[in-house]
C-alpha cells in the first residue's frame, strides 16, 4: 500500500527543517527501524520491508512525503507520524 502528501514551504521554513533533519539528523521515535538513508532526502526502511520518505522538491516549493508498508492504514500512519514531528 502507498500514501504520500506534500506541503507548500516558505524559504525560512524549508531552511529550519533542512536543519533539523540533516544538520540535526533528527527523525521521529519511529519502531521497527533498519536504517535511515539521507541520500535523497530522509528516507526510514523499516525492518519488515516497509519504508517512508520525507524529501523536498527540486522544482517547487514543497515538502513531499510518501510511504509504502503492507497496510494502507500503516502507510498512512507514518506520514502522520512525521507531519506532527514536523509540525505540519
Amino acid at each position: 500500500a502507498y500514501a504520500e502528501a506534500s506541503f507548500t514551504m516558505t524559504t525560512e521554513r524549508k531552511a529550519a527543517l533542512q536543519h533539523l533533519l540533516f544538520a540535526e539528523l533528527r527523525t521521529p521515535d519511529f519502531d521497527g527501524v533498519a536504517h535511515i538513508s539521507r541520500e535523497d532526502g530522509c528516507k526510514v526502511y523499516f525492518k519488515d520491508g516497509s519504508w517512508v520518505i520525507c524529501r523536498f522538491s527540486g522544482t517547487e516549493p514543497l515538502l513531499r512525503m510518501a510511504a509504502e508498508a503492507d497496510e494502507q492504514a500503516e502507510a498512512e500512519r507514518c506520514i502522520r507520524v512525521w507531519r506532527t514531528f514536523l509540525g505540519l
